[in-house]
């Protein structure tokens, strides 16, 4: 799912810019932290920095600036985290949002 940017009023919830979104969902039967390794590597690869991980201490979280104060956040989450059967399906989502501003 995608959500285009737009520009709000100033007002009761500061107004200003919400950037553009976007929301995947993934399905993966590789153990969760080769999931989250081969997102880690391709984000690195990429120029987003790491800035957070989940409670497994697996980075899950990764930032990255544009020209000027634009930059984006991306979010790596497990939907099944409590599943620990070997081999078993795990749903992941996925979601970047940008933004403009400090």
């Amino acid at each position: 799912m995608a959500t285009p940017a737009r520009h709000g009023p100033a007002g009761v919830d500061g107004g200003g810019d919400d950037g553009p979104s976007v929301s995947v969902k993934l399905v993966s039967r590789q153990p969760p932290v080769m999931v989250f390794a081969f997102y880690a590597q391709l984000a690195a690869s990429s120029g987003w920095t790491a800035t957070g991980q989940d409670a497994a201490g697996q980075a899950n979280n990764w930032t990255k600036r544009y020209t000027g104060e634009l930059h984006a956040t991306l979010l790596l989450i497990d939907l099944d985290q409590r599943v620990t059967t070997a081999g078993a399906q795990h749903r992941y989502a996925l979601n970047c949002v940008g933004s403009a501003g400090a």
